[in-house]
């Protein structure tokens, strides 16, 4: 898959010298589209199935504040057909631990010729400069993720001094057949949220996933809320909501991506988000949520549905998730570096 694009500003960079190669700017929002198109090839080739959709990058790109990050990201074009990205991204919120993430996505008939080894480093050397700006920040982190088994990324991932910090794992459920529904505990109602309290459940993730390893102000922002209500993905009648009265306790949003499903063929859905509020665990919510949700999701004609949870679960989410019939199939590691020791 190639696309051919519009000029743009060509970037200077210490990157391979190839004939026709040239790494510019963002154009316009038909890159999106390039952006969406390329990173999906790419992290498939590394074995990863992961679709940000143009409409999803655009929503994204749209919700951060006081910065463009189209500024942030670098197209790698041959002979005028975009092969290649590489994109930058941070938390603007003060805080005194900041991460600073960043990816690089190339066609995989253009790898194995330095590439995306010197985006890499072009990426990292970016990010430094951008840290020092942060001043008030006590931690300044650069962060990748890969997928565990052997592929391109995490081969230079693991070439570039990071050190792995947190792993996920990703659970399938791929007998929904023998999916039977579980009842909540007396006292709740399961129902799905009503236009106007989004933001109540909202309020509820935040809550229960402060302190995970992943949690960043950003993640669960004005900014990021709204992304959420405004992506193309996010359809109301698919999140199962155990609810005390007016309040939430427990959540379960089950994601449908059709782009995906036209793209791989598969007939799977994701479990996007299942948390349960403290005074609630360990008392079956989570599994009646979940039974809920695969039953909705199969009537829908899904065939299986995945799960990701950190390996280190400090809330026995692993045995409710297990119970239903999810089982691990794979793993993911997140990484870290030092903004000071990448200079």
């Amino acid at each position: 898959m190639t696309m051919h694009v519009p000029k743009g500003k060509t970037i200077e960079f210490n990157g391979p010298a190839l004939d026709g190669l040239r790494y510019r700017s963002f154009v316009d929002d038909s890159d999106f589209r390039m952006m969406s198109e390329i990173s999906q090839l790419s992290w498939a080739a590394d074995g990863v199935v992961w679709v940000d959709s143009e409409e999803d990058l655009k929503a994204r790109f749209s919700a951060v504040k006081d910065r463009d990050p189209r500024d942030d990201v670098i197209f790698v074009d041959v002979d005028g057909e975009t092969v290649g990205c590489a994109e930058l991204s941070w938390d603007n919120e003060n805080v005194p631990v900041k991460s600073y993430s960043h990816s690089v996505h190339l066609l995989p008939e253009w790898r194995d010729k330095g590439i995306r080894e010197a985006l890499f480093r072009h990426n990292e050397e970016r990010l430094v400069r951008i840290s020092t700006r942060h001043g008030s920040a006590k931690e300044r982190w650069l962060q990748v993720w890969t997928y565990d088994e052997p592929n391109d990324w995490k081969r230079i991932v693991d070439g570039m001094g990071y050190t792995p910090v947190w792993h996920l794992l990703e659970m399938a459920h791929t007998n929904l057949p023998s999916v039977e529904e579980t009842g909540l505990p007396d006292g709740l109602e399961m129902r799905p949220p009503r236009e106007g309290e989004y933001s109540i459940l909202w309020d509820l993730f935040r809550e229960c996933f402060l302190g995970e390893p992943w949690f960043t102000p950003y993640t669960w922002s004005d900014a990021a809320y709204e992304n959420w209500i405004c992506g193309s993905t996010f359809d109301p009648c698919l999140i199962q909501v155990a609810w005390h009265g007016e309040k939430p306790v427990g959540i379960v949003e089950m994601l449908i991506n059709r782009e995906e499903i036209d793209r791989t063929g598969e007939k799977t859905a994701h479990a996007e988000r299942v948390c349960v509020a403290e005074g609630w665990r360990r008392k079956g919510v989570a599994s009646a949520l979940l039974t809920s949700g695969l039953t909705q999701v199969r009537e829908l004609g899904i065939e299986k549905v995945m799960l990701d949870t950190e390996a280190e679960n400090k809330h026995r989410a692993m045995k409710a998730y297990m119970s239903v019939g999810f089982d691990v199939r794979r793993t993911f590691t997140f990484h870290r570096k030092s903004t000071t020791s990448a200079k």
